[in-house]
């Protein structure tokens, strides 16, 4: 199984991504690095699991508009349909 764990860490923009579970349980930090269009991406194959009070912190200039969540999980409908999440503040909201 691999694994790719978040937890404690300050991110640069990128695309993060495990082909099977991706967990989040501490506090996050996303650094902007003072550019408007920084982009995080976050791809899991099976499972995103977060602690209960794990926050995502955004600094210097990171926005919410530019983090996206993407799980895919077996089985698929025909044709597959990833799930995908947006954080907005400190919330992550499901979007289908």
């Amino acid at each position: 199984m691999t694994l790719f764990r978040a937890a404690g860490q300050t991110l640069s923009p990128g695309i993060y991504t495990s082909p099977t579970t991706m967990v989040v349980t501490t506090d996050l930090t996303l650094d902007a690095q003072q550019n408007a269009n920084a982009t995080w991406i976050f791809q899991a194959g099976t499972t995103l699991a977060t602690a209960a009070a794990t926050k995502i912190k955004l600094i210097n200039g990171a926005n919410a508009s530019n983090v996206f969540w993407q799980v895919q999980t077996a089985p698929q409908p025909s044709p597959p349909r990833p799930h995908r999440f947006l954080l907005s503040g400190k919330r992550l909201i499901t979007r289908s």
